[in-house]
């Protein structure tokens, strides 16, 4: 392929592919990872390394009352949920190829999904506030 063919096919890639759900699926991909990681090291750092560690109904009653812990951990099962199902139906995708199987699997992801999400929600917000 000469160099202005490249060059051409390069360029109607880039167009195509600008602006796709794929490229911001990719990116939210990426920056649930970090804010995840992030995340697990502040909770890893408040709870074992500043506090003492122990984890009773009590203790985490008497943190799930704190407005901040509530936003932190809906944060926390926001991210990791759309991180996980989107890496999973990033792998459907790729791997899947009869179509009837891929609704089925992803069905059975947004549903579970939804119900992931809300029984983490009931749980974290079920809790009074102080």
């Amino acid at each position: 392929m000469s160099d202005e063919k490249k060059q051409e096919h390069t360029q109607s890639m880039w167009v195509r592919n600008t602006g796709t759900g794929g490229s911001r699926t990719w990116l939210f991909q990426r920056l649930t990872g970090l804010f995840i990681v992030l995340i697990i090291l502040l909770h890893f750092g408040i709870n074992h390394l500043i506090g003492t560690g122990e984890v009773t109904y009590d203790v985490v009653a008497n943190r799930l009352s704190n407005p901040l812990w509530k936003c932190f951990d809906m944060a926390f099962l926001t991210f990791a949920l759309y991180h996980g199902f989107a890496g999973v139906w990033v792998v459907v995708a790729d791997y899947v190829q009869t179509n009837s199987w891929r609704l089925a699997i992803y069905s059975a992801l947004i549903l579970s999904g939804i119900l992931l999400y809300a029984l983490g929600t009931i749980t974290i917000l079920g809790f009074p506030f102080k």
